[in-house]
């Protein structure tokens, strides 16, 4: 095999020296695209990676029962007992909805007896829900205190 002679090579006319100018620069801006979505790629897997450590393995049994949700409904959906009445639930809701429209004070329902706590484990039912306003179920937040205070289920006087 032998070198090319120079008479071999033709001179690119000037609209196709531009045509090969403005494909090249197309792929030049292509590389340049890919690289910047693999790096966006990188850093959101990342920041995945960072904030869902924990839902593999917790979710893991609810995906395999059909429960596509994030953790609380999913919790939610354990804590509710087949034969409590959804249609009693759904009034406490509404109620709460139009006591935050009556007073113009965002209230929340509130379970008495926490249903996320690692000492005890309350329900999601009428008995265990209450209306309070917003500031203070935050304020609450998942605290339990069953020696009195706010938890009525425990109050003095109750037999279990």
């Amino acid at each position: 095999m032998s070198w090319p002679s120079p008479s071999d090579f033709k001179p690119l006319s000037a609209p196709e020296q531009s045509k090969l100018r403005k494909k090249k620069r197309a792929e030049e801006w292509k590389s340049e695209i890919r690289k910047l979505r693999s790096e966006r790629y990188q850093e959101s897997q990342e920041r995945i990676k960072a904030h869902s450590t924990y839902r593999p393995a917790n979710c893991a049994g609810w995906v395999k029962l059909g429960l596509r949700r994030n953790n609380r409904s999913a919790v939610f959906w354990f804590a509710k007992l087949p034969w409590v009445d959804r249609k009693e639930l759904a009034a406490i809701y509404k109620d709460c909805a139009r006591v935050s429209v009556e007073t113009g004070i965002p209230h929340h329902v509130d379970h008495i007896v926490p249903i996320l706590h690692p000492d005890v484990c309350g329900l999601h039912v009428p008995w265990n829900l209450r209306i309070v306003p917003a500031v203070e179920n935050m304020n609450k937040s998942n605290e339990f205190n069953p020696n009195g205070g706010d938890n009525l289920a425990f109050a003095p006087g109750n037999d279990f």
